[in-house]
């Protein structure tokens, strides 16, 4: 900025007003600045006119002000214009004097008051003594400042509530200025801010005199401190006995808040003691690692209202002095410093600490501190902080805040650095965009990204007030007068009407008005909204409030319409239609002249040509990101879909316009028939993914170690029953059946897809996908085994492993399919979080002795297994694992999934294999390996047109089975022995049970037994401690509808390492997919139904955790296709073109700060989307995006300079210099701003001037 200095001798410090330190972001703390005195006559016009301090007076970010009272002078205002405050003659003049004597001497330059002298209003009390208030004093000083000028009028709302003062009918809840006399109200933050006083001024009288009026003011309000006082002490912080009171009473109730959450979220009856809630917490917490954040969000929501009550019981009318003598609370309330929570943390209580959105983590015991118990319920133990700071904390309370306050300290070092980077991307990559002289925004070569600058053209700085009809209105002389100069230039414009706009006769919609005629040139070319608001504006004054009516149309208006509430003078012009006259019509101004001054005001605002609004764009986005938190996630547990915001978020958008995001969301608005729950939850089941650990009530593990293989040669081995019991998943968004128990009746029959899991789903996905993932995750196992320890014998025990419900299989209320934020994980670190929740009961058989050495062999290679499968890469591999190894397993699910033999069995061998084929889907032959589950999950078994086709395939794949299908379909086992048919009809759960099972299986036939007979597919690699292929594994499936369970039984030699077969059992289960939609993992019905939203705003709606366009428009009976919305660009780009991405991309930058009260200008968003959209792709704003500019200078100035300049010279690149960065290293002028056009010197006028002066100074 540039300032107008007076420069004092032997002083070496710069001193500048307090009004100037929001511009420059400057604090006392050692700030450091340069001063740079202009060199020629240029460099002064320009600082004169375009640098000076009083012209910067809004911020282009948001078109907000900069400059203003702030802190001490904000908390003066208040006092001075409260209604109590009276002053004496001497206070009065004395005040007044040190305030505007200034602006009144000759010195002044030809102020509004050089040479005028001060004038008194008359007291507002005579009797017994003369008294002034404050408001006076503060209608004197503004009278006096725009003497000359006509005066203003003006109202807007207070920050202050004005409940403090009495409540709404006190009157002091808005500032209500009449011809610059001020009726009511204070004089707050809100003065200073968007729309107040001063902004006001600065639109109507301008921003030399909106800066005289800040100095006068801080002149005024520091004299008034000075005398009247302002301190705060510890009596501001005492509360009421009866406020204490209270708040000891709210504060009791967190504990049972507290400890009512966490008997919810494990599903326990209040009286239940607190050890047995803590076993059962620490149980559900096991059973899925996302379930902690369900209880963290449980707990805090109950605490958040405990605290809520806690603040209300003491704040603001608690206290013992009340305000505004309270000075903490006068200083919160006005804006001046801090907030209502840094006072109820003094006053009340801390409340709830968050770590990252979470409360304090537990250690693995369990605790949050040593002096906790494990899996405390107490809100204490969680973070929850009852003290406050007027009396202490104690020290765990302060261990806890120390922690949170940490990680605002951590992220605020971070974040410097990674917001700095973001903003220099930016800038390097829209530094060479400027408005051009037919209001277009082009690039250094020329392109346009543009065809008006934001859509309309308008500044962000000059486009504040353009659409205050009402304040502009209520001030015609002055709006006259500021448009004088525009209304004198008219003649040269050309003159359209503003209704209606270019139409074509096979046009509809119209097209734009300002796609048809030239912006700046023609009055009435104005863009739609500004149209359509000014039509509602006029539509809605009354008749009188104008001169002559109000004419639409050739239609007077009645002043009937919906009266709208506009910004900076609504309250004033809402007047009825009561005959009263209105500001406009008492000075003459017409409907037609004041729509005609409008014109002139868009003319006014438009940016100017040259303008650098790529840098302008870069700077308003890359600055506030640095207010943001650096990892801030949406965290589960919520009852909606995890997304990523922040720093993050804008990196993920701008720097690498991924085209796969981290978490892809897509939201499908119901229609208007299927608005219902029931519909919502039936489309939510249609999409979700449904694991197989989901739907298993009981998972057991029968180990026979003397056992005899079935493999034809008899030998002994080591014989593993794995024993799956469904159960009736519950859908967790609403607590009901996804399974479909009446699906025999349903055969045949077209009824409404509900969208439920039928067992012979479940049954193939046992058959096909959990057998080909235990046999991977076996092999895997015995390949690590034999590597690392060599060959293990087994042990002599036989035992039998009962795990309960597996990862999942927990019920959580609160969304999620029950798989946590295990998206795309390993099956392996499945397996580790399966580990925790699975329970385990080893009985021994009859005359068996205990072995305690084998069993702590075996808890401790347990152990070790564990940590070794929780340092797994995907699919249960490892992620040191070399190339050789990951090929191999690549080409074995590939041999599993395609591989066919001639060993079948008939029809039954086809029509198994047939269903193995329809469930891997059509990309499982080539990348399915146990590498990657997400990418198993979503293209080996997805299907992405929906649940209906699969439905339809699944009923025409059991129709087309043989007899032996239906037999065991009806009959259980069918015709197997009678030891197997009591095992599987009774779930007999003893050794003897399953030996007999087996026994049974490979004695009877497989047509006899109803056991589904698989092709012989030999697998290249199989390891000889595997005594049964693949299709020996696959024919000992047998599947029992009536008791709902499926068995597996395997067998491995004697000389086999012992394997943790539960845990494999419970891995495979986990990463088994029984119906998925590509793409889609959870979904999340969120909105409310019309009956309790007549409004309308928050339809019900399906969200997913992936996105899938095919799937919604496959839903179409239920799904509203054209409002399906996502935050995925890309997946926006491909499926509906680049003006529906550009469109979400500018929605999503503008979230991301919306979530942190941020605002930036729609203009500068708008700017950025197109940029990054200007080519038909998502290009990145980075080093990539960069690769296709013209100028190998621009692209040097940022990174690899060297590379660069390398490509240049060997592809004989030319820089034509007209981007900024090349023109900087050559030293030539940048063409943007003063240096976008010519000035021309007329040499001849010139001698001529010079000889004139040259005679006058040798007369003289």
């Amino acid at each position: 900025m540039a300032h107008t200095a007076r420069v004092l001798k032997g002083q070496r410090t710069i001193r500048m007003h307090y009004a100037n330190c929001s511009t420059y972001n400057a604090d006392f703390d050692g700030d450091e600045m340069n001063i740079h005195f202009p060199q020629d006559h240029l460099a002064r016009a320009e600082a004169y006119e375009i640098v000076r301090a009083d012209q910067q007076f809004t911020v282009p970010t948001d078109g907000k002000p900069l400059r203003g009272l702030i802190q001490d002078h904000v908390c003066g205002g208040v006092l001075l214009t409260k209604r109590d405050t009276f002053l004496t003659r001497a206070q009065f003049q004395q005040y007044m004097y040190l305030t505007l004597v200034d602006f009144t001497g000759p010195e002044t330059g030809g102020g509004a008051l050089a040479g005028h002298s001060l004038r008194m209003p008359p007291p507002t009390v005579v009797k017994p003594q003369s008294l002034w208030t404050g408001k006076q004093l503060f209608t004197t000083v503004l009278e006096h400042m725009t003497h000359g000028r006509a005066p203003m009028t003006f109202s807007h709302g207070t920050k202050t509530p004005a409940n403090y003062w009495g409540g709404d009918g006190s009157g002091e809840g808005e500032l209500i200025v009449r011809r610059n006399y001020v009726c009511s109200g204070i004089l707050d933050k809100n003065v200073f801010g968007k729309f107040g006083l001063v902004h006001a001024v600065v639109e109507l009288h301008g921003p030399v005199l909106a800066g005289d009026l800040i100095s006068a003011l801080s002149r005024l309000l520091t004299a008034f401190l000075q005398a009247y006082g302002m301190t705060c002490g510890m009596d501001d912080l005492l509360l009421q006995p009866a406020s204490e009171v209270g708040r000891r009473a709210a504060l009791d109730e967190a504990q049972r808040a507290c400890r009512g959450a966490a008997a919810t979220f494990a599903e326990a009856d209040a009286s239940v003691p607190d050890v047995a809630l803590r076993r059962q917490i620490a149980t559900r917490l096991r059973e899925r690692e996302g379930a902690e954040a369900t209880l963290d969000m449980r707990s805090s929501s109950a605490l958040n209202k405990v605290t809520s009550a806690t603040v209300a019981k003491c704040l603001p009318h608690g206290t013992r002095k009340p305000f505004p003598k309270n000075c903490l609370s006068l200083m919160t309330q006005s804006g001046a410093k801090g907030s209502m929570v840094n006072f109820s943390q003094i006053a009340a209580c801390l409340g709830q600490q968050e770590l990252e959105g979470r409360r304090v983590p537990r250690m693995t015991s369990g605790k949050t501190l040593p002096c906790f118990q494990p899996h405390d319920t107490g809100p204490r133990a969680g973070g929850f902080i009852e003290d406050r700071f007027l009396t202490g904390l104690r020290p765990q309370e302060y261990f806890f805040h120390c922690m949170a306050g940490r990680e605002g300290l951590v992220d605020t070092a971070v974040k410097t650095s990674r917001s700095g980077y973001l903003q220099r991307c930016l800038v390097k990559n829209l530094e060479a965009l400027r408005v051009h002289y037919d209001y277009t925004v082009r690039d250094c070569d020329g392109a346009i990204v543009q065809f008006q600058y934001g859509d309309d053209a308008v500044d962000v700085t000059k486009g504040g007030y353009m659409e205050q009809f009402r304040f502009l209105a209520e001030n015609p002389e002055l709006l006259r007068l500021n448009l004088a100069g525009a209304e004198a230039e008219r003649a040269r414009l050309r003159v359209q009407p503003t209704r209606p706009g270019c139409t074509s006769p096979r046009q509809h919609p119209p097209i734009p008005t300002l796609a048809c005629r030239p912006v700046g040139s023609t009055l009435g070319t104005l863009p739609e909204r500004f149209t359509d608001k000014l039509d509602d504006f006029l539509a809605q004054s009354h008749p009188g409030y104008f001169a002559g009516g109000v004419e639409l149309g050739g239609k007077k208006s009645k002043g009937k319409s919906k009266s709208k509430k506009g910004g900076g003078g609504d309250a004033a012009g809402a007047v009825a239609g009561d005959g009263r006259q209105g500001l406009a019509a008492a000075v003459g101004m017409t409907a037609e002249e004041f729509t005609r001054l409008m014109n002139l005001r868009y003319l006014s605002s438009l940016a100017a040509p040259g303008e650098a609004v790529g840098c302008v764009a870069a700077q308003s986005v890359g600055e506030p990101s640095t207010q943001m938190t650096l990892n801030t996630f949406h965290f589960a547990g919520r009852g909606e879909a995890n997304v990523t915001l922040g720093i993050p978020r804008l990196r993920e958008l701008l720097m690498a316009a991924a085209k796969k995001l981290a978490t892809p969301v897509m939201t499908m608005t119901l229609l208007q028939h299927a608005q219902t729950k029931e519909a919502a939850l039936n489309l939510a089941r249609r999409l979700r993914r449904v694991r197989l650990a989901e739907l298993v009530r009981r998972l057991t593990v029968t180990e026979s170690p003397c056992g005899r293989s079935h493999g034809g040669a008899g030998e002994l081995a080591r014989t593993y029953s794995i024993k799956v019991e469904l159960r009736a998943a519950k859908d967790e968004e609403g607590g009901e059946d996804v399974m479909d128990e009446n699906e025999e009746e349903r055969e045949g029959e077209d009824k409404e897809d509900t969208g439920k899991v039928s067992f012979t789903e479940m049954a193939a996905a046992f058959e096909v996908e959990f057998v080909r993932r235990m046999y991977g995750e076996i092999r895997l196992e015995l390949r690590r085994r034999g590597a690392t320890r060599g060959q293990i014998h087994s042990g002599r025990e036989e035992g039998t492993r009962t795990a309960g419900a597996t990862a999942g299989a927990g019920r959580d209320e609160d969304g999620g399919d029950g798989d946590g934020d295990d998206k795309g994980k390993a099956s392996g670190s499945g397996a580790g979080a399966n580990k925790k929740g699975a329970t385990r009961e080893i009985e021994r058989e009859e005359g068996e002795e205990e072995d305690d050495s084998d069993a702590e062999d075996e808890d401790e290679e347990g152990a070790k297994t564990e940590g070794r499968r929780g340092a797994r890469g995907d699919g249960g591999g490892y992620a040191e694992a070399d190339v050789e190894e990951r090929a191999e397993k690549a080409s074995r699910a590939k041999a599993i999934t395609t591989g066919g033999g001639s060993k079948g069995s008939g029809k039954d061998g086809d029509g198994a294999s047939s269903s193995s084929d329809s469930e891997s889907g059509s990309g499982s032959d080539s990348d399915s390996s146990d590498d990657d589950d997400s990418d198993s999950d979503e293209e080996g078994i997805a299907t992405a047109a929906g649940s209906k086709e699969k439905k339809k395939a699944a009923k025409a794949k059991a129709k087309a089975k043989p007899e032996a299908k239906d037999a065991e379909v009806a009959e259980g086992v069918g015709g197997a022995t009678a030891a197997a048919e009591a095992q599987s009809a009774k779930g007999t759960k003893g050794a003897k049970g399953a030996k007999g099972a087996k026994t049974a299986a490979r004695d009877t036939p497989a047509a006899a037994k109803g056991v589904k007979a698989k092709p012989a597919r030999r697998v290249a690699g199989v390891g000889s401690d595997l005594l049964e292929s693949l299709e020996d594994i696959t024919e000992s499936v047998v599947v029992d509808r009536t008791a709902r369970t499926c068995m597996l039984t395997l067998s491995l030699r004697l000389s086999a390492p012992r394997l943790l077969m539960l845990e494999i059992a419970e891995a495979a289960a986990a990463a088994t997919v029984v119906r998925s939609v590509a793409g889609i993992d959870k979904t999340f019905v969120i909105g409310k139904e019309p009956a309790e939203d007549p409004t309308g705003k928050s339809p019900l709606s399906v969200q997913t955790d992936g996105v899938n366009f095919a799937a919604a428009m496959a839903n179409d009976d239920l799904v509203d296709c054209p409002s399906v919305k996502t935050n995925d660009v890309y997946a926006m780009l491909t499926t509906y073109g680049v003006e529906a991405a550009r469109q979400t991309l500018v929605a999503e930058v503008r979230g991301v700060f919306g979530v942190y009260g941020i605002a930036v200008d729609s203009r500068h968003l708008s700017l950025i989307g197109d940029f990054m959209m200007q080519q038909g792709d998502y290009r990145p704003c980075s080093r990539a995006g960069m690769e296709t500019s013209t100028s190998p200078f621009l692209k040097m100035s940022f990174e690899t300079a060297a590379a660069f300049l390398v490509d240049a010279t060997l592809k004989g690149s030319e820089d034509t210099l007209e981007s900024p960065s090349a023109r900087i290293v050559l030293g030539r002028v940048v063409e943007m701003g003063t240096g976008a056009f010519g000035l021309r010197y007329d040499m001849r006028r010139a001698g001529e001037l010079q000889a004139q002066q040259k005679k006058a100074a040798g007369a003289f």
